[in-house]
């Protein structure tokens, strides 16, 4: 301490060292919520995590958690996380924005205290929801193709200045935009180029359509 006083390292240290490393973050919690233990615990709760909820959980805590079944504290844990986050990086492209650690507890992070702190309150928020959504049917998720659209329109926005808050990082603030805009230009010509039209008028995007719609029909 700044006291010179020592002090032993928390048991899940390895948790926080792995997440300033892979995670690009400044700030770690790891905390143990009632609602996401009670759901971390459950024998399907990796089910109950495989999609967001609601809109809010999309963005702040990102289009799908992560959930990584129980490892015990320390090495095994720092370990498992390690591999969880690579996987997941290399599986989706981006950060995961939640991390559910299975019978265990809730790992959100950021650039400043409040966005961590944000994350955990939606996270938490949404555990209860999908609790409630158990008593009640069952748990909807959000459609994976939705989620991205509305993850990637608001890190969008934040990557290009339309909105400033330093301390409101979206999930998908970190992916790279312009690959994700080159490789739509590269698509759109490359459909161009393969279906003959090169003049996006009316006509040509008549006679394009209905191209697509034969070749459908015929395969």
């Amino acid at each position: 301490t700044d006291s010179g006083k020592k002090k032993k390292a928390s048991i899940e240290t390895l948790v926080h060292a792995v997440a300033f490393k892979l995670l690009d973050a400044t700030w770690s919690l790891h905390t143990h919520p009632t609602p996401v233990v009670s759901l971390a615990s459950n024998k399907k709760g990796k089910q109950y995590y495989e999609a967001s909820v609601f809109p809010d959980e999309t963005v702040l805590c990102g289009p799908k958690p992560l959930f990584l079944p129980f490892a015990e504290p320390g090495l095994d844990l720092g370990l498992g996380y390690y591999q969880g986050i690579k996987r997941f990086q290399s599986e989706n492209g981006y950060n995961p924005g939640q991390i559910i650690l299975g019978n265990h507890g809730l790992c959100t992070f950021g650039n400043a205290s409040m966005e961590a702190l944000g994350t955990t309150k939606i996270a938490v928020k949404a555990a209860r929801v999908r609790l409630g959504a158990l008593t009640s049917g069952g748990i909807q998720f959000i459609p994976d193709a939705i989620a991205m659209f509305a993850a990637g329109l608001v890190a969008y926005r934040y990557r290009f200045g339309v909105t400033s808050n330093a301390a409101f990082v979206p999930s998908l603030g970190n992916l790279d935009y312009k690959r994700v805009i080159f490789g739509l230009i590269f698509a759109w010509l490359f459909i161009l180029l393969i279906s003959g039209v090169y003049k996006l008028n009316h006509v040509n995007v008549t006679t394009l359509n209905l191209r697509l719609t034969l070749k459908r029909s015929v395969e």
